[in-house]
Formats: C-alpha cells, sequence, structure tokens
C-alpha cells in the first residue's frame, strides 16, 4: 500500500471512486479542476497502480477545510479511511495548518465516529444542508504546530 499526493493522470480512478460513492459526484472535468488548483491537497492509497481511496482539503493559510474522504465500497472497514486521514492531517500540519474543519452528513456515523476517534469536535449544524432533513455537522479540530 502506498499514500501520495494525487496526478492529474489518477483522474478517471478518482472520479471512478466519485461515481461509487457519492450522489452528486464530481464530474471527471470537476475531478481536473480541483486537481490543478494550487490550494488543493488531494492524496490516494494505492494497492499498486489502482487507487483505493483518497481524501481532499482546501487549504487558506493556517485553516483547511476537508473536501472529501473516500474508500471505495468493496475496500471498506479495513482501516483505509483512517489512514488517509491521518495522512491527510499529517500532510497539511507539514504546510502550515493550524486548525481543520469539515462537514458530514449527520446520519453519517461511520464517518462521524472516525474523524471523534481523531479529535474533532462538533462546533456547529447546518439544517437542510444537503436537502430536507439531511443536516450537515460541522467538525473542527486544532492542530498544534511544532514547526
Amino acid at each position: 500500500m502506498d499514500i501520495r499526493k494525487l496526478r492529474k493522470s489518477d483522474v478517471k480512478q478518482l472520479e471512478y471512486i466519485e461515481n461509487e460513492l457519492f450522489d452528486n459526484p464530481f464530474s471527471e472535468k470537476s475531478c481536473m479542476e480541483e486537481l490543478s488548483l494550487e490550494n488543493r491537497l488531494y492524496i490516494g492509497l494505492f494497492d499498486e497502480n489502482n487507487m483505493l481511496g483518497y481524501a481532499g482539503a482546501s487549504v487558506a493559510f493556517e485553516v483547511a477545510d476537508i473536501i472529501k474522504v473516500g474508500v471505495l465500497k468493496s475496500e471498506q472497514g479495513k482501516g483505509y479511511g483512517k489512514m488517509l486521514l491521518a495522512s491527510l492531517i499529517e500532510m497539511l500540519a507539514k504546510v502550515g495548518v493550524t486548525e481543520i474543519i469539515l462537514e458530514v452528513e449527520h446520519q453519517n456515523y461511520k464517518a462521524i465516529n472516525l474523524y471523534l476517534s481523531f479529535g474533532f469536535e462538533e462546533i456547529s449544524e447546518r439544517k437542510n444542508y444537503y436537502g430536507e432533513n439531511s443536516h450537515a455537522k460541522i467538525l473542527r479540530k486544532e492542530l498544534k504546530n511544532e514547526n
């Protein structure tokens, strides 16, 4: 297993995972645009050349916003999401991020428990953010800057 920054050549695999996991997935064009933005950090977990999952964040000075974390359905439950999140947090800390924010659907208990296990705390909720009766929990984590 290898975790590395995503490249434009990974866009087809990224789009595949998007389509498998999300109701409103990024298109191939959106994936390419995301990977091209300087303030984005996307990493992927690979088994040889096969992407099993990915995580991405936008960075604005010392604050990062986790955009997505996703693992292929066939590979879930193996700790890969945890590996990706740990690597993403480590990489964000290395570029000077001191605060990470994210939003997660209020009934996505697996993801919520994962984030809480990494020290994220709920700071707010956005009612009907994802649609009728589908709320977003806003979570936050402070990083200790040891540079």
